[in-house]
This record gives structure tokens, sequence and C-alpha cells, in this order.
């Protein structure tokens, strides 16, 4: 039988992702999940090719046991997976150990979208920044994710030349998914501002949100900036403010005034409209009553 350790395998599939393209972010996540797992079977003396199906079991047991919620366990799971179907492909195996070994069940919590108040309201805060460059940068980073629908992630890898007439092109999306989104009159105009601002002050690099000194804002950076803008709004408590959540809000409120999820599907970058769906439990029975009248069979005969 073959005999590997696990540094020699973790080292091998990690290059195996950098050859299928994977960016450097997901590789340093796959790395960190397997490192931890690693660890885990190593202090057992039980090395990558030795484990079975029921060493898994008790692993996910003692991730359980170790106070890791059901949607991280998964997405470990997911990773170590991915890492054995490659054993497989190989031929370092013969049988995956991780056949049999169920995803945890996970509980359906309902994100709770921004209203049209405190979309306004976030949006006046933002603009009262004392320095303009900041004023107009915080505001087209909301706009971005509340009109357009982006993760933080593709708001941080934004170009300029990414801001076309009437719509934007994200190139490096999740899931390596290119696609172009519509982008309106109001937050075309305010990418404008705060373009003109950053160009008055020699900010020339190439990406569209920056900092003082002329380097692209971080998603950390981002999430600094809105949790210092959460300390000066007034949010419902049942509403988490996130970038996830801003747009969560942008879905909700696409579907509540009138565009059809098939098309919402594709502006979000989703795999499969069953991911879309999920932003269907947050609206309200009002908003699909307005829009069923509104497409009435019979007020709309012809």
């Amino acid at each position: 039988m073959l005999k590997m350790n696990w540094e020699e395998l973790l080292e091998e599939y990690l290059l195996e992702l950098v050859v299928r393209g994977y960016t450097e972010r997901t590789i340093e996540g796959y790395k960190s999940t397997l490192t931890r797992v690693s660890k885990y079977f190593a202090e057992q003396g039980i090395d990558p090719l030795q484990v079975k199906k029921q060493h898994l079991k008790r692993w996910v047991v003692h991730c359980m046991d170790s106070g890791y919620g059901a949607y991280t366990i998964n997405k470990m799971l997911t990773t170590v997976k991915g890492m054995y179907a490659y054993c497989i492909s190989e031929e370092y195996l013969t049988v995956n150990p991780c056949i049999g070994v169920p995803n945890q069940r996970r509980d359906r919590k309902i994100i709770y979208p921004l209203n049209d108040s405190e979309i306004k309201q976030i949006l006046h805060v933002a603009a009262q920044h004392p320095y303009p460059l900041l004023r107009h940068r915080n505001k087209v980073i909301l706009m971005l994710m509340l009109d357009c629908g982006l993760r933080i992630g593709e708001v941080e890898r934004l170009n300029e030349g990414d801001v076309l007439q009437n719509q934007l092109y994200i190139k490096k999306a999740k899931n390596r998914k290119e696609r172009a989104v519509a982008l309106s009159p109001a937050t075309k105009k305010a990418i404008m501002q705060y373009v003109r601002q950053k160009h008055r002050l020699g900010l020339d690099n190439e990406a569209l949100i920056v900092n003082y000194h002329n380097t692209r804002m971080t998603r950390n950076n981002i999430w600094t900036m809105m949790n210092k803008l959460k300390e000066k709004v007034n949010i419902r408590e049942e509403v988490r403010f996130s970038g996830h959540t801003l747009r969560h809000t942008y879905a909700a409120m696409q579907i509540r005034n009138g565009l059809d999820i098939h098309t919402l599907s594709l502006n979000m970058g989703h795999e499969d409209i069953s991911i879309t769906q999920i932003y269907l439990r947050s609206l309200h029975s009002d908003d699909f009553i307005e829009q069923s009248i509104k497409t009435s069979t019979l007020m709309n005969l012809r």
C-alpha cells in the first residue's frame, strides 16, 4: 500500500489547486482547513491514506464538541471531500473514506434585509463624513452592494476600467463566473463624483476603491468602515448589518420591485437558482400580493 504523510499530501493537493486555477485566497482557505484536519489525525497517528469513514465521523463529532456550527463543519467537510476525491483520481486510494459521511443539518435562519428607511439612513450618514474623498467613497461602497448586489470581495477587486456606461463588469467573481450587472444612474453618478475627487487628489491607482495611501482597500478595511458606520445608525435589532445583509437587501428589493428570479440569479452570479430562492424567505406576504396583483392574468388581458 502506498504510504504518504500529511505534509506530502497537502503540498501536492495545494499544487493541484494552483494548476486548476483556484485563486490565492481560496487556496489559503483550503490550506488552513486541511492543516487543522491533518493536525487532528496526526495526533492520533493516522496518516492520510489510512483514514476511514469511521475516523471522519469521529472528527465531525470532535468538531461539534469543539463548538463548531453546522455551516463551518460542512464547509470543512467539503474541503476534505475534495482532497479525497483527488486521491481517488490519482489512484492513491480505491475507496473514498468520505462516502457515507453526511453533512450536518442546518437551521434555516431568515436574514432580514434593510427596509427603505434604514437604507436612506445609512446612505445619509455615510455622506456626512468630514473628508470629501471618504464621503464619496464610502457611499459608493454601500451603493455597489445595495444597488448592484456585489459581494465585499467583488467591491474590493473592482478597477476603474470595470465601470462601463450602464453596467459593471465583474471579472474575478466567486465560482470564477464573470458577469455584468446593471449600473443605475444614481450609482453611476456617485461613482463619477468619487472618481473625480480621487483623481483631484492624485490617486491614480487602477483600483476603484482606494484609501489615502493610494492602495486598494481590502475587505477588512471595508468591514472596519461598515462597523464604524453601524455605530451611527439606528437599525432594527433583528437585522445584522453586514456586507451579506446589503447584498441580501439588493435581492429582496429587486424581487419586490418586479425583477424575475432568473434574471436576479444571473445578476448575483449564483450557480443555481435554488441559491437565489433562499432570498425569498425574507419577503413579506404584502410584497408578493402587490406584485401578484400587478401581474394578474385577468387584469392584463389584451
